[in-house]
């Protein structure tokens, strides 16, 4: 079996002896060359639309977002936003004022990325796109979110002008009772 790391070289050599215990073979050299494989080159990417509150912060889950090459480990993968959201932006959770414009996959299982957004926006669906790569391939895909509006005014009950309002002891019609 021969081990390859990502950040080897495309090709390798080494050189070997066999023996028997008696007769031993001369010495021999074994040239590999690797050639990527469309299973570990391309990158399949998931997405989820997002639904978020206006004015609230939501922590981006695999399940929105992930992709995997078939080869990389877990998280090894790196997302690139490449235009800027309309109606908020992303941050990393321990530093939620600059907004993030690279992340790994990693630290979105480590629930480290977030979107806030902006209630001061007007955009209420917004279609971002990003890149998704590897040391060996990139794809792009879009993630697709809403941001759904909230109240910020309370409630207000407004009366009729002809309502009547009655003290204590007063009957409708009459005046002054005692």
């Amino acid at each position: 079996m021969y081990p390859f790391f990502e950040s080897q070289l495309l090709s390798d050599s080494f050189t070997f002896t066999v023996s028997d215990g008696l007769n031993t073979l001369p010495e021999t050299t074994l040239s590999i060359s690797l050639s990527g494989s469309s299973a570990s080159d391309s990158i399949h990417i998931q997405t989820k639309p997002l639904i978020v509150r206006e004015g609230e912060r939501h922590f981006l889950s695999t399940e929105e977002l992930s992709a995997t090459d078939g080869s990389t480990n877990f998280g090894g993968v790196t997302f690139k936003i490449e235009a800027s959201p309309k109606a908020g932006f992303f941050a990393h959770f321990d530093n939620i004022e600059l907004p993030l414009k690279q992340f790994t996959e990693l630290d979105i299982v480590s629930r480290k990325v977030v979107f806030v957004a902006e209630s001061k926006r007007d955009v209420k669906i917004d279609r971002i796109p990003f890149s998704v790569f590897n040391n060996r391939a990139t794809a792009h895909g879009f993630i697709e979110m809403e941001v759904i509006s909230v109240d910020v005014e309370m409630p207000r009950l407004e009366l009729a002008s002809s309502t009547v309002f009655l003290q204590t002891g007063e009957r409708k019609g009459s005046r002054n009772c005692k």
